[in-house]
């Protein structure tokens, strides 16, 4: 099983001097696969991430150049940093770094 990562590049400035807690780096697998997104993704394709505001949760999904939710972001340490990022309009982007029957493992960040 692939392993799950999120953590933080050093570095970047925001506006105020404060280190940028938005400089996230996802390496991570799919959950919740759309099986007709999947069909239309091939390695290599860039995804883009999207809140999702659902009741009572919010949800992060990645989303193909069509519009398709592919599948979701979910249960890793540093979503809710991710959340809060997207919350204020910090666009992410992911590439599809390998894929099978029913799954997919993505690799991005800020974009």
């Amino acid at each position: 099983m692939a392993g799950k990562k999120l953590g933080t590049t050093g570095g970047g400035n925001s506006a105020g001097g404060e280190s940028d807690d938005c400089d996230i780096v996802i390496d991570c697998d799919l959950l919740g696969i759309h099986p007709d997104a999947l069909n239309r993704v091939l390695k290599g394709d860039q995804l883009h991430l999207r809140l999702e505001l659902g009741e009572p949760y919010r949800s992060v999904v990645c989303v193909t150049a069509e519009g398709a939710i592919l599948g979701a972001l979910t249960a890793f340490p540093g979503l809710s940093k991710l959340i809060r990022c997207l919350e204020r309009d910090v666009t992410y982007s992911v590439t599809i770094q390998d894929m099978g029957a029913g799954r997919c493992h993505v690799v991005g960040g800020v974009s």
